[in-house]
């Protein structure tokens, strides 16, 4: 018994390095399979300056080397957007919500993907799990274009905004950023989504689903709170 639990503690750590691989090696190839529409674009000197703008992307660090942004190619922000939106939850998380059969080993790559405290399954099925997340993901997503909306911004503009936020990322489509709408409902708007998708959508799940946590009694969110603060 004693050399099983060694055996199986060896094998678990195997694993785990394994999924920090996988996990490492997905975002290069991801930063570099992103860098391509920006360098095609022809907006970028170099192709290292169009790998930059794609790590800054997938990694929502939000640095940008573009200026002048309301005179680039719609198409071209929007995938700038995008791979803020991707990155924010994780590529990896989201080739396991697609592709839920891949093997045990499945739970270290969300182990490895997924930030916060809770790193575990949501429920029994690892796949069922990445698609709970991303799930979450996308209705705060679709519940910020339609605010944004309301609020008299653009479709075109809500979409890439909202993605912007709620990956918390920051890329805009305007060059001044929110600054060029003037609008108070839409700065307040961002606000409130930048918040709830700063939370750790694992732990949202437990409160709001399976009503096993309280909000106001985790000290995750009373620490966060008063950061804020």
């Amino acid at each position: 018994l004693p050399l099983f639990r060694v055996k199986t503690a060896e094998h678990d750590k195997l694993q785990a390095r394994d999924g920090l691989l996988a996990v490492s090696f997905s975002w290069i190839a991801m930063s570099v399979f992103g860098a391509f529409p920006y360098w095609m674009s022809g907006c970028f000197a170099s192709p290292v300056d169009a790998l930059f703008e794609s790590c800054s992307g997938f990694t929502t660090t939000g640095a940008t080397l573009l200026s002048a942004l309301e005179t680039l190619p719609k198409g071209l922000l929007f995938w700038r957007s995008l791979t803020q939106w991707i990155g924010g939850m994780g590529v990896l998380v989201l080739t396991l919500a697609l592709l839920p059969k891949m093997g045990t080993g499945s739970i270290y790559l969300l182990r490895a993907e997924s930030p916060g405290p809770i790193k575990t399954k949501l429920v029994p099925k690892i796949g069922q799990s990445a698609k709970i997340l991303y799930s979450i993901y996308l209705l705060l997503t679709a519940a910020e274009i339609l605010c944004l909306r309301i609020a008299g911004m653009p479709w075109y503009d809500s979409i890439v905004h909202a993605m912007s936020t709620v990956a918390t990322g920051g890329f805009s489509s305007r060059t001044a950023s929110l600054g060029a709408y003037e609008s108070l409902a839409v700065n307040v708007i961002v606000v409130v989504f930048m918040l709830l998708s700063s939370l750790n959508f694992a732990m949202l799940y437990f409160v709001l689903v399976k009503h096993t946590m309280r909000l106001r009694d985790n000290r995750e969110i009373q620490i966060y709170f008063a950061i804020l603060a």
